[in-house]
């Protein structure tokens, strides 16, 4: 009788594991193996779900067909300037949210940063649970933002929001 009731608990089990765990979606934009190794890393760890594209292109058609995903975009990315093409991005998905990784982090950066709408800025070679800190955030504060918004995409990212602090804690 007893081995009757394992299966039904594992059964039970996998269902609330599937409920509790982050959906969290990050498109990387980065033609460095190394950043997007360190991505997956991280992301991994958290069970998130990753992309990676090496183009700013391949970004814009990302954000085009419709994707949830917190896009890090690295700074070496491209040729230009990565104010143009946070411009770019934001044309492609204006609900986007952009964490961008540089070679380096100062008050002046996070500034110009801020003015030009990316979320936050991280250390291309920091910490691993900085990054990770800092993508769950930029997921809950775009969470809020199309909440408030009352888009008809906020209730669906609301609960994976919840899904992620649940998993987080």
């Amino acid at each position: 009788m007893s081995i009757l009731r394992i299966p039904a608990f594992r059964r039970q089990r996998d269902s609330l594991r599937s409920m509790v765990e982050p959906r969290l979606e990050i498109l990387a934009v980065t033609p460095d193996d190394r950043l997007y190794s360190s991505l997956l890393y991280v992301a991994t760890q958290h069970g998130w779900v990753t992309r990676w594209t090496k183009s700013v292109d391949g970004a814009i058609r990302i954000l085009k067909s419709g994707t949830d995903a917190i896009l890090l975009y690295d700074w070496y990315s491209a040729s230009q300037s990565w104010q143009d093409v946070t411009r770019r991005l934001f044309e492609a998905d204006s609900a986007c949210c952009i964490v961008l990784a540089a070679p380096h982090v100062d008050e002046d950066l996070w500034e110009q940063a801020v003015v030009s709408r990316v979320y936050d800025v991280v250390p291309r070679t920091g910490p691993a649970g900085h990054m990770a800190a800092t993508l769950r955030f930029a997921w809950q504060h775009k969470v809020r933002r199309l909440t408030a918004e009352r888009t008809p995409d906020a209730l669906k990212l609301r609960s994976r929001a919840s899904d992620v602090r649940l998993f987080a804690l």
